[in-house]
Parts: C-alpha cells; sequence; structure tokens
C-alpha cells in the first residue's frame, strides 16, 4: 500500500465533489460484487445489500486527474471503463475482501494496480470512512499482521496491489458524503483478467 498526499489540490478536490454531488447518477445494480459481496457478508452474519454504489464517470469530467494517474505510474496503462464513483451511504456493510483474488493469478500481482483517490473537500478523524488493511493474501491466517488505517484525507491518493486484504469503514459526517473515485492500473495484463474484473463490476464483458 503506498499513499500519495496533495494528488490534487483541496481546491480541485472540492470541485471534483462539488460536480459529482451535484448530478443524479445511475447506479449499477447488477453487478456481481453485489452477490460475492453478499456470500462474504453471510458467512460473517452481516445483513446484505441490494445495490452497489458505483458508476463509471464520464471521462471528461476529471482528465487532470486521470492524468495524475498515469504520471504516478509509468508503465502502467490507464483504463476509464475500470475507472469508478463511488458515493456510499453512511452504512454500507463493506467487509474486509481482496479485490478478484485467485490464487492462479499469485506472482501477477504487479500486472494490476488499484487506485482510490478521496473526493472529500474536508476530514476529521469523528468522521472515520477511511479504507482498513489487513496484510497480503500469502500472510492471511498465519501471520496477519498489524491493520493499517488510511484515512480520507482531501486529495489524497492510495495505490495497493489485488492481493491485499481491505475494507472501506463507514462514513458519518453532518456536512459531506463520502465520495470516491476508484481505478484500475494495467501492465500487460491478459484478457482473461481484464475480461474477469470487468465482469465483476459490471456485469459484461470488456468490448
Amino acid at each position: 500500500m503506498e499513499i500519495i498526499d496533495n494528488a490534487l489540490s483541496v481546491e480541485r478536490t472540492t470541485e471534483l465533489y462539488n460536480y459529482f454531488t451535484s448530478r443524479e447518477w445511475k447506479f449499477n445494480e447488477n453487478s456481481p460484487t453485489i452477490r460475492y459481496q453478499n456470500m462474504v457478508l453471510k458467512h460473517r452474519g452481516l445483513p446484505p445489500i441490494d445495490k452497489f454504489y458505483i458508476t463509471n464517470p464520464p471521462r471528461d469530467c476529471a482528465e487532470d486527474l486521470w492524468k495524475v494517474f498515469e504520471d504516478q505510474y509509468p508503465g502502467y496503462t490507464y483504463m476509464h471503463d475500470f475507472t469508478t464513483l463511488h458515493l456510499n451511504p453512511e452504512e454500507w456493510g463493506h467487509t474486509p475482501h481482496y479485490d478478484f483474488f485467485n490464487d492462479q493469478y499469485v506472482g501477477n500481482e504487479d500486472c494490476l494496480k488499484r487506485i482510490i483517490f478521496y473526493v472529500v473537500p474536508e476530514w476529521k478523524p469523528e468522521w472515520g470512512g477511511g479504507t482498513n488493511f489487513y496484510g497480503r493474501w500469502q500472510d492471511n491466517g498465519n501471520n496477519p499482521g498489524k491493520e493499517i488505517g488510511c484515512y480520507p484525507a482531501p486529495g489524497r491518493l492510495v495505490k495497493f496491489d489485488w492481493d491485499e486484504m481491505h475494507a472501506g469503514a463507514n462514513w458519518s459526517s453532518p456536512k459531506y458524503k463520502r465520495i470516491i473515485i476508484s481505478s484500475y492500473l494495467s501492465k500487460n495484463a491478459s484478457d482473461k483478467i481484464l475480461n474477469r474484473i470487468h465482469f465483476y463490476l459490471w456485469g459484461s464483458k470488456r468490448k
């Protein structure tokens, strides 16, 4: 897990926040993520979710942010159809998980990187809403390590591998919604992997 602060200025982050909160968005209600998430929630004795609050934002709404992704990680390809806008409710039933992880991909972690960008104009500790990390797949169970929290500072970007267990924390702010941009960067990822992840997000193969 790697953190980059001030990937965009607070002023620009606030502009994006205002853009996203001033529009109506159609959220994905057919994502296989809902089914997989509910399997884990059921196993943990938690209530199920009925909607995954993600959508694919217009490419031209944040060209400067997409460029930050590309500039920070040379050698990786940015794919806008793998970019999701999350406008999560306060209580949204997230649970620790890996991103699309499967044993057959062990050793290929570098072919795909996950990025989260926090689109929040302000943050206070009592609001929560961070992302917690619980260690890598190889160590989970035997040596899970210390939980590490990444709080949602305005303009903060966090990058991690798809074999790092993580979960978003509930958010409680009287002023702002919890908004994140999530994306993936590819380095020679196979069509099989890209199609699998695209299906996981949207319920369809990549065109």
